[in-house]
């Protein structure tokens, strides 16, 4: 619902026309929004106006971002760790060699005669 202060309602009159033309029957809340908005609308002056506010409203830039500080970091030692010794060892591990599965034994068929 659109309060009377709030004019935001924008009416496409060819529109309004042609549908009331071939026999619409607009609601209650329609027809009072064509009072309102209508191509000789009652609040016409105040749509222009909330319109206005509302490119207004778009046309406001964006508040500036305030970059955090970066905070002095003081260096830490890395931690001393033991060397880590190259294992020059291969490892070879078997891998079983794919074995053909064997089909499960088939029941013997029952013969219907």
């Amino acid at each position: 619902i659109i309060p009377d202060v709030d004019a935001r309602a924008q009416l496409n009159g060819e529109r309004i026309k042609y549908w009331l033309g071939v026999g619409a029957q607009p609601s209650d809340k329609v027809k009072v929004l064509i009072k309102k908005y209508g191509s000789r609308g009652t609040h016409l002056p105040q749509q222009e106006v909330a319109l206005d506010r509302l490119a207004q409203a778009r046309r406001r830039p964006e508040p500036l971002k305030v970059e955090p500080r970066a905070e002095t970091q003081t260096e830490v030692a890395p931690e001393e760790r033991p060397p880590v010794e190259m294992v020059s060892e291969t490892v070879s591990e078997e891998i079983p060699a794919a074995t053909p599965e064997t089909p499960a034994e088939s029941a013997p068929e029952e013969s219907s005669q």
